[in-house]
């Protein structure tokens, strides 16, 4: 029932994101950003795929017991996850960007984590 209601809120978003014309990013709170299509617009499908991906990356991530996932922040694009922040080991980061990759929809991962 969760996940319904995070895909519905996710849809509503993302229909509202399609009136944006210019052709900046968007970023909203759920940590999704997404990059306009060719005409200027994104799909519904585009920002609730995104969406949907960065949620199963979190989810991953804390459910890793090798990775601190609390100062970890993921953003996703058209597909494309981002990991930024910090961790302890380079143990971490690298389990990070596993967690991540393993994540179906992901096409790629830049891992920008950094080691303390």
């Amino acid at each position: 029932m969760k996940l319904y209601a995070l895909l519905l809120a996710a849809g509503t978003l993302g229909a509202l994101a399609g009136c944006n014309k210019d052709n900046s990013p968007i970023d909203n709170p759920s940590g999704v950003t997404t990059t306009p299509n060719a005409d200027g617009n994104h799909t519904a499908g585009q920002y609730i795929d995104d969406t949907a991906i960065t949620t199963k990356v979190k989810a991953g991530l804390t459910g890793d017991s090798a990775v601190k996932s609390s100062d970890i922040s993921v953003t996703t694009n058209q597909g494309v996850v981002t990991l930024s922040g910090t961790v302890d080991t380079s143990d971490q980061k690298s389990a990070a960007a596993k967690d991540a990759g393993a994540v179906a929809g992901v096409k790629d991962v830049t891992n920008t984590l950094t080691t303390r």
